[in-house]
């Protein structure tokens, strides 16, 4: 599947406001600590290729979810970060997913740590993370084929200019 999404770092009155209008105009879905561990491939060097093996922690109310994620190149072309993306659950324990890796020879290249709260909104979704070491953002996934209530989003609020294009993995690595 390609995944459309734009992140963008907001300060306390930016989130005020954002969260006025998800309150308002959306449905809340769920609050999620989440732990992204990113990882090295023992032959290709994702940086170079712009791709990115993970595995996703999830802990809502108690329950853990583990999910890998294949993130494919991005097309720079557009204001919106598009890739393609793999993602499945597994059903084994964090260790065992992680030992999985480690036998076969990656290596743990970066944990990122992160709150997020989502939001389902007309035409996409709304993800208002605490990033951990980074502080917060907020990002938005396009559902279905029509970028159209994002690109509105982005214009009421005025955030077309604070649009980051670097991944969390790469915020954290550039500090």
């Amino acid at each position: 599947m390609i995944e459309t999404e734009v992140k963008i770092k907001i300060d306390d009155n930016d989130e005020k406001r954002i969260r006025d209008f998800a309150e308002s105009s959306c449905i809340f879905r769920e609050k999620v600590s989440i732990n992204d561990i990113y990882l090295i491939h023992p032959c290709i060097d994702f940086s170079k290729t712009d791709e990115a093996v993970r595995i996703r922690i999830e802990s809502t109310a108690g329950i853990e979810k583990v999910k890998i994620t294949y993130k494919g190149k991005r097309n720079k072309d557009t204001d919106f970060k598009k890739r393609e993306e793999i993602e499945f659950e597994v059903k084994a324990s964090p260790n065992d997913v992680i030992s999985f890796f480690l036998r076969n020879r990656y290596r743990v290249l970066c944990n990122i740590e992160k709150d997020r709260e989502i939001y389902e909104c007309k035409g996409f979704y709304l993800m208002i993370d605490n990033v951990k070491d980074l502080g917060k953002y907020i990002e938005l996934e396009q559902i279905g084929k029509n970028e159209k209530s994002i690109q509105i989003f982005l214009e009421s609020f005025n955030l077309k200019e604070k649009i980051e294009p670097l991944t969390y993995l790469e915020l954290i690595m550039k500090k």
